[in-house]
């Protein structure tokens, strides 16, 4: 979620862990989002301010390097996320 007057590479993410093969209702509160900057988490973390929110996008992204000792992600299979719908709700 972007919100106005931050700084261009200011944005709020949310993150989630979908299970493969299923369909779930995920719910992310607003307070759970993270101030990012550049695709780093900000250590000083300030709450978003839903009511300034014009834009929202869905990323996906892989194992880190060093996370794929623990878990094994198999690059040559195909991913895909389908999203039935999503709402916004204030906390």
């Amino acid at each position: 979620w972007i919100v106005p007057g931050a700084a261009s590479d200011d944005n709020y993410q949310g993150y989630i862990q979908p299970k493969e093969g299923e369909w779930e209702e995920i719910v992310l509160p607003f307070s759970k989002f993270l101030l990012t900057w550049q695709g780093k988490v900000v250590n000083d973390q300030t709450l978003m301010n839903h009511r300034n929110l014009y834009s929202m996008s869905f990323a996906c992204v892989g194992l880190l390097p060093e996370d794929k000792e623990e878990k094994v992600a198999d690059e040559d299979q195909p991913f895909c996320l389908d999203v039935q719908w999503v709402k916004a709700t204030v906390d």
